[in-house]
C-alpha cells in the first residue's frame, strides 16, 4: 500500500530509511501524474562502500519502471538528478546495487510539475 502524499509538489518524501541491501522504498501516491523529479541519495559507510539506486514510477502501484537514470552515491555523498518523462502517480526509490554490507542509504523523492 502506497502511502498518499496529496499536495506533494514542491515537498520532499523519504522513500529510503537506513536501507543496506537491495530492493525499493516506500511508494508515494502522489494524487495525480507529474512528470518532473529530483531525488537525493546519502550514503554513510565505515568503509568505502557505493549504493546505486534509480527512480521509479507507476500508474498501478503495482508495475513500476525505472523513470531515471541509475545514479550512484559514495561514502558520505549527497547526489541530486532531475528528470523529466511520462507522468506517474506512484513513485518510489529502488536500490539496484550496494557495495558492502555496511553502507546505509537514504533516499528522497520531490515532484514538480
Amino acid at each position: 500500500m502506497a502511502k498518499t502524499a496529496n499536495n506533494y509538489r514542491g515537498a520532499a518524501v523519504k522513500s529510503l530509511v537506513s536501507q543496506s541491501s537491495t530492493g525499493t522504498g516506500t511508494s508515494f501516491d502522489l494524487g495525480g501524474g507529474y512528470a518532473t523529479f529530483s531525488l537525493q541519495l546519502q550514503c554513510t559507510t565505515a568503509g568505502t562502500g557505493t549504493a546505486t539506486a534509480q527512480l521509479t514510477g507507476s500508474l498501478d502501484n503495482s508495475n513500476f519502471t525505472a523513470i531515471s537514470a541509475a545514479t550512484t552515491c559514495s561514502t558520505a555523498a549527497k547526489l541530486a538528478l532531475s528528470t523529466g518523462s511520462t507522468p506517474v502517480q506512484y513513485v518510489q526509490l529502488n536500490i539496484t546495487a550496494i557495495g558492502s554490507t555496511d553502507t546505509v542509504v537514504n533516499g528522497w523523492i520531490c515532484a514538480d510539475g
